[in-house]
């Protein structure tokens, strides 16, 4: 079933409220980074950096380096998105 991308972003903001209430970083950093991913898809691009900002900032200390690869290639996007070359570059080193 296929669904309206702006009412699927809706829904993934609102599990991003039910991932905090968890107080699991790894849970809140997939969350967050599926979000943004959303975000990145809609064309809400620096909302999405915003949100992958987090999910990186929320992933590096819960030790997942596979989750945070995955949030920071979709931050990266989000900076490619945004014009920002210097900033995808670095987050790909990374």
């Amino acid at each position: 079933v296929q669904q309206d991308p702006a009412a699927a972003v809706a829904e993934a903001a609102s599990f991003v409220s039910r991932a905090e209430a968890l107080q699991d970083a790894r849970v809140l950093g997939r969350t967050l980074t599926h979000h943004g991913r959303g975000l990145l898809l809609t064309g809400q691009v620096d909302q999405a950096r915003k949100v992958l900002d987090r999910a990186v900032a929320v992933l590096r200390p819960a030790g997942d380096a596979r989750d945070l690869a995955e949030a920071l290639r979709q931050l990266g996007g989000a900076h490619l998105n945004l014009g920002d070359a210097e900033a995808t570059l670095r987050i790909q080193i990374e």
